[in-house]
């Protein structure tokens, strides 16, 4: 296990992780119960205070089923991005070794999740030896998202540079890659079996606008934001014309709009009025704020300062914050009033006020603006178990906010002050880490290297992934 400043990074500096989450599922009322219950009895009382949510962990799946502690998964190893369909029903995972994507079924009473059968429970760019279904541009799977409609699902791959497209049954949850060349967008079109697109290598991960109409990724070696409109029948994705199918540090060669302080884009997400576009740029030490014409789909990058927040300030061009270096994945509250990032060098989760008719953000500072693992000189509030914060995820009642860890290998609860925006972590058994984090937090299995999160849309479970667990791990929201 990492410790101190050792960080499990690519070679890119300053990059942030491919390091992925396997999706980390725990499956109440499973079999793989009777191998944790001793881990799990004394979770009982919950965590906080009678108004906020903590976390109890109750099962998992894993790639190997780690000798029976879990039940037994297959194409999960080095899962990254995890994602919940709007219907509850299912639970889609993409997993950066074994290149692809998996689909699992949830019981909404119990929580309790089951790789779909045969086939029907992943696609992999090599078919997996038969057991998947054969996919196309699946190369370092990396992020999953779900329409709000449950339609579709579309996925990126870091090293195939693509977006791929996939029908959902709602019925069943089972995916079927779209026919021919709508299967997916490449930068190289993929020997012929996608779509070709712009700015499109590195692609790190998405977000669909709340309307459906629209899809944006971030593209991390091209320093861009990618936008595509979507056809809410077919699932078909097209990206804009011109230069507004694009915002880049550079321009790209003319074919998009030039954008700042996006070196290294990384998280994306839209705000739930669909006005805003948030991206995380972890080589700038910035977020940067594009508003959406809802009609078109185009974004444009706020004017001024406005635009970005970052670290730094970047020589007088965005506002100057603190806490933000390498940000990682941002979230907006469902009542669209604040955005929360986590930082993975900062080792912090950081709070910002959110202008509903701009989009502006403004950081918060003092008590509940932000917590940090060791406090920032300060500025934060000290926590615990934050060590290379990857993930955000807020409850869609808005009480809460979870973040993953991936060097603490843990899953932090925070209160969130509906009225303030501002956060508080839990105490008492506020985390759920692998190793207790000195006793910090509630000991728990298979949570080495977690990075994804994900709440269900009841608000009753967190779902998150590992990605050196090769598993999923599923959290109970208990009061």
């Amino acid at each position: 296990m990492a410790t101190g400043t050792q960080r499990r990074m690519n070679p890119r500096a300053k990059s942030i992780a491919v390091v992925s989450v396997a999706l980390v599922l725990l499956a109440r009322g499973s079999a793989a119960l009777a191998a944790i219950s001793a881990q799990t009895s004394n979770l009982t009382n919950g965590f906080g205070t009678s108004a906020s949510f903590g976390l109890v962990g109750n099962g998992c799946i894993s790639d190997s089923g780690w000798g029976g502690a879990c039940l037994d998964g297959n194409a999960l190893i080095g899962t990254r991005g995890v994602a919940v369909s709007p219907d509850g029903k299912n639970i889609y995972g993409a997993s950066t070794t074994s290149d692809a994507l998996t689909a699992l079924s949830r019981n909404a009473t119990t929580g309790a999740v089951a790789q779909l059968a045969g086939t029907g429970g992943c696609h992999s760019l090599s078919g997996h030896g038969g057991t998947c279904v054969t996919g196309k541009a699946l190369d370092e799977a990396n992020v999953p998202v779900v329409s709000a409609d449950g339609k579709h699902v579309y996925a990126t791959a870091k090293l195939s540079n693509s977006i791929t497209a996939f029908s959902r049954d709602a019925a069943t949850g089972v995916l079927t890659q779209l026919a021919g060349t709508n299967a997916c967008i490449s930068l190289s079109g993929t020997s012929g079996q996608c779509v070709v697109g712009r700015a499109m290598s590195g692609m790190s991960s998405l977000a669909i606008s709340s309307d459906g109409k629209h899809v944006y990724a971030a593209a991390d070696f091209s320093d861009a934001i990618v936008a595509f409109s979507r056809d809410a029948t077919t699932g078909q994705l097209t990206q804009l014309s011109g230069t507004a199918g694009c915002i880049s540090l550079t321009g790209t060669s003319a074919t998009c709009i030039v954008g700042k302080a996006i070196d290294g884009p990384y998280g994306v997400t839209v705000s739930p009025d669909g006005a805003t576009v948030y991206l995380s740029a972890h080589h700038s030490d910035a977020v940067a704020v594009f508003s959406r014409n809802s009609t078109t789909g185009a974004l444009t990058q706020l004017s001024g300062t406005a635009g970005c927040v970052s670290e730094t300030g970047t020589s007088g061009s965005c506002v100057d914050g603190f806490g933000l270096d390498g940000p990682t994945f941002l979230a907006v509250s469902p009542d669209n009033a604040n955005l929360y990032v986590s930082a993975y060098f900062s080792d912090a989760v950081l709070a910002f006020t959110r202008n509903t008719s701009t989009g502006a953000v403004t950081q918060l500072t003092g008590t509940g603006g932000c917590v940090s693992e060791f406090g920032t000189g300060g500025a934060c509030a000290d926590g615990v178990a934050l060590d290379g914060a990857h993930n955000v995820a807020v409850s869609p009642d808005g009480e809460n906010l979870y973040a993953a860890s991936g060097e603490g290998d843990a899953v932090t609860s925070f209160a969130r002050d509906a009225t303030s925006g501002r956060i508080t972590q839990l105490t008492g058994r506020g985390c759920i880490s692998e190793a207790g984090s000195g006793g910090a937090c509630t000991d728990y299995i298979e949570l080495d290297g977690v990075h994804g999160l994900a709440v269900s849309p009841d608000n009753k479970d967190v779902y998150g992934g590992t990605f050196w667990s090769e598993g999923i791990v599923f959290l109970s929201r208990t009061r």
